[in-house]
């Protein structure tokens, strides 16, 4: 995201591979290879591409964690004194809102419920998907060339 807001584009993709059949292929090769560029009319500053540096990275246990981005020189730049301890503090929920546990109960509560009416179908069941998608689609029609 970082990135994106900084270039208003995302970092594997090209614009000369609009048109082009072997698109996604080339944008896998580049998310592979870690292949992006900041282009010349952005202006980030070294510690911000420092930071995308340390983000976009392939291997995932090699890649920088939140807490190491909450620490990066360029994230902490101009930070109040305790804002980046605000994160460590749970807030409690606005007053009036469910909790996740109370959302649980009521999803199980309802599927038990539904278990027992007439007519019910589980929506887990590819029976289920099959008859809500009926006819939708025709294979004949699908153009996979697009």
């Amino acid at each position: 995201m970082l990135y994106v807001m900084l270039v208003g584009a995302y970092p594997f993709e090209r614009p000369e591979d609009k048109h082009d059949n072997q698109k996604l292929q080339k944008m896998i090769q580049r998310i592979l290879h870690v292949d992006y560029h900041i282009p010349p009319h952005v202006r980030a500053s070294d510690d911000c591409k420092d930071l995308l540096s340390k983000i976009l990275v392939a291997d995932p246990h090699k890649r920088i964690t939140v807490d190491g981005i909450y620490s990066h020189r360029w994230y902490l730049k101009g930070l109040p004194p305790g804002v980046r301890e605000m994160n460590d503090r749970v807030q409690p929920p606005p007053e009036g809102l469910q909790s996740v546990d109370d959302i649980k109960r009521l999803v199980e509560e309802a599927r038990r419920v539904g278990a027992g009416a007439p007519g019910f179908v589980n929506p887990e069941t590819d029976e289920y998907i099959d008859d809500a998608m009926g006819d939708m689609y025709d294979e004949g029609s699908l153009d996979y060339n697009d």
